[in-house]
C-alpha cells in the first residue's frame, strides 16, 4: 500500500515537473522562432532598402554560419519586362568571385602534382601548347605572381573589348563596340580565351603594347590587379591538366558540390534561370538590359552562380576544404590559398583579405567582390566569428559615377550593408 501510494505520488510529481520543463522548452522554442523571425524580417528591410537606392532590379542573398545556411532569399526580379522573381537559384554573373574558384582548381591541381605554383608560365605554355608570348623584360613571369597581382602584366584600354555576344566558333559581335557605337575592338580577331591572350600577349598583335600592358617593374616586385593576368592563370591550368578551367572546376569542384546553376559557360545553364545584366541609361533615366554576354578572357569574370550554390562553395572553404562531409581541398592547401593571417590586406591565390571599420568594431573579412557590365556581387567571410554572406546583384555599380567619390559613397554603403549581415547570421547560428 505504503509503495503504491509512493509510486503513484512520484509519477504525480514526474508528470508536473515533465509538464514545467515541456512548458519552459515550448516557451523557449516559441521566443527562439519569433527571435529569428524579427530577425529575417530585418535581413528582408536591409536587403530592400539597398537594393531600391541601388536601382538594382534584383538581388540574392545567402547568409553562413560555421557549417550551415541559415538565409536564403532571393528579390526582386531578373528581368524587368518578365517581372520574373528572383530566388536564392537564380544564375547571376559573378564578375571578380571568379577568380576564387580559378584559385580553388589551382590548388586542387596542385594537391594532385599537376602544376606547380613557381612554373615559369610563358616556358610552360611554350613547351606544352608552342604558343610563344612576349614581355619587355627577361624576368620569368612565374604563376605565383599571377595568382597575387605581381606580375607585371596590367590591363589596358583593350581590357573591354574582351566582352562578346553570340558564339565564341561562330557569329558574335563585341559588346563594346556596339555599346559605345565605337570601333576600337577589332572585329576580326577571336573570341576564344588562347584568341585573346595571343593578341594581347604577342608583339606585333593589335592589342599589344609594351608600354601600356606591364609595369616598368619586374615580375614579383609590385601589386596590380591585373584580370589579364588572371585569365592567364586560368589558361595555365588548362595546359598544365589538359582540361579546360570549365571542365576542370565542374568535375572537382561544382559538380561534388552539387552547385547545379554554376557554369563559366552559358549553354550549360537554364538561360531562362539567368538573371539579366542592367546598366543605367542616362539618357531615358532608366535600367537597360543587356544581352547575356561572355568574355573572351572568361576565367577571370565569367563564372555565373547562384547565392545557394555559392554559400555551399563559401562554406567548404571556411571549413578548411570540406563541406556535408565532402572534402574538396586540403586543409594545408586552403590555408596555402589565403592571405596571410598577420596582414591587415592581402592576396593569397587571388583569395583576398580587408579589413572594414564597421558601426561596433573592425573587421577582417576574407572572400572576393566583383563589378562587371550590369553586375556586382560579394562573397565574404568573418575568420574570426565564422560567418558569411553571398550577395550577388544584376545592377549597374557605377549608376552614380565611376569617379573616385562616387565609388567609396558606394563601397561603404555596401559595405555597411555586409557588416550588418554578418552579425544577422550570427545571430541566426546561435
Amino acid at each position: 500500500m505504503f509503495s503504491n501510494k509512493y509510486t503513484h505520488t512520484n509519477i504525480v510529481a514526474s508528470t508536473i515537473l515533465f509538464s514545467a520543463v515541456f512548458l519552459i522548452t515550448a516557451c523557449q522554442i516559441d521566443s527562439n522562432s519569433a527571435s529569428r523571425k524579427k530577425i529575417k524580417k530585418k535581413i528582408r528591410e536591409s536587403v530592400t532598402a539597398t537594393m531600391k537606392e541601388d536601382l538594382s532590379p534584383g538581388m540574392a542573398v545567402a547568409l553562413v554560419n560555421k557549417d550551415k545556411i541559415v538565409f536564403s532569399q532571393g528579390f526582386g526580379v531578373t528581368n524587368l519586362d518578365t517581372q520574373q522573381p528572383v530566388t536564392a537559384d537564380t544564375s547571376f554573373w559573378l564578375a571578380s568571385i571568379s577568380k576564387t574558384a580559378i584559385a580553388v582548381s589551382i590548388m586542387h591541381a596542385r594537391e594532385r602534382g599537376l602544376l606547380d605554383l613557381d612554373v615559369d608560365v610563358y616556358d610552360l605554355l611554350e613547351n606544352q601548347a608552342g604558343i610563344s608570348l612576349s614581355k619587355p623584360f627577361e624576368e620569368p613571369i612565374l604563376l605565383k605572381y599571377l595568382v597575387n597581382h605581381t606580375s607585371s602584366i596590367v590591363d589596358s584600354d583593350f581590357y573591354g573589348c574582351t566582352a562578346y555576344v553570340g558564339d565564341e566558333n561562330g557569329q558574335h559581335y563585341n559588346l563594346y563596340n556596339s555599346y559605345l557605337g565605337v570601333n576600337t575592338c577589332d572585329e576580326t580577331l577571336p573570341v576564344t580565351l588562347v584568341g585573346y591572350l595571343k593578341a594581347y600577349l604577342t608583339e606585333g598583335q593589335p592589342y599589344y603594347s609594351e608600354q601600356d600592358n606591364f609595369l616598368q617593374e619586374k615580375p614579383g616586385t609590385r601589386f596590380e590587379y591585373s584580370n589579364i593576368g588572371a585569365a592567364l592563370a586560368g589558361y595555365t591550368l588548362e595546359v598544365a591538366t589538359g582540361l579546360s578551367l570549365a571542365d576542370y572546376a565542374k568535375a572537382h569542384i561544382f559538380d561534388p558540390l552539387d552547385m547545379k546553376n554554376t557554369s563559366w559557360r552559358l549553354n550549360d545553364l537554364d538561360q531562362s534561370n539567368i538573371a539579366i545584366p542592367y546598366l543605367w541609361d542616362k539618357e531615358t533615366q532608366k535600367m537597360a538590359p543587356l544581352p547575356l554576354y561572355s568574355f573572351s578572357t572568361w576565367p577571370d569574370g565569367g563564372l555565373r552562380s547562384s547565392a545557394n550554390d555559392l554559400a555551399k562553395y563559401l562554406l567548404m572553404v571556411m571549413n578548411k576544404g570540406e563541406i556535408d562531409n565532402i572534402r574538396i581541398l586540403s586543409a594545408d592547401s586552403v590555408q596555402k590559398m589565403l592571405p596571410a593571417a598577420d596582414k591587415d590586406f592581402g592576396v593569397g591565390v587571388f583569395w583576398q583579405k580587408v579589413k572594414i571599420k564597421t558601426r561596433k568594431y573592425e573587421r577582417t573579412l576574407i572572400g572576393h567582390d566583383g563589378g562587371e557590365f550590369g553586375a556586382y556581387t560579394y562573397m565574404q567571410y568573418d575568420p574570426e566569428k565564422h560567418v558569411g554572406v553571398v550577395l550577388l546583384a544584376n545592377g549597374d555599380d557605377e549608376i552614380y559615377g565611376d569617379n573616385e567619390s562616387a565609388q567609396l559613397t558606394w563601397s561603404v554603403r555596401h559595405y555597411t550593408l555586409i557588416d550588418k549581415l554578418l552579425d544577422y547570421a550570427k545571430d541566426l547560428g546561435d
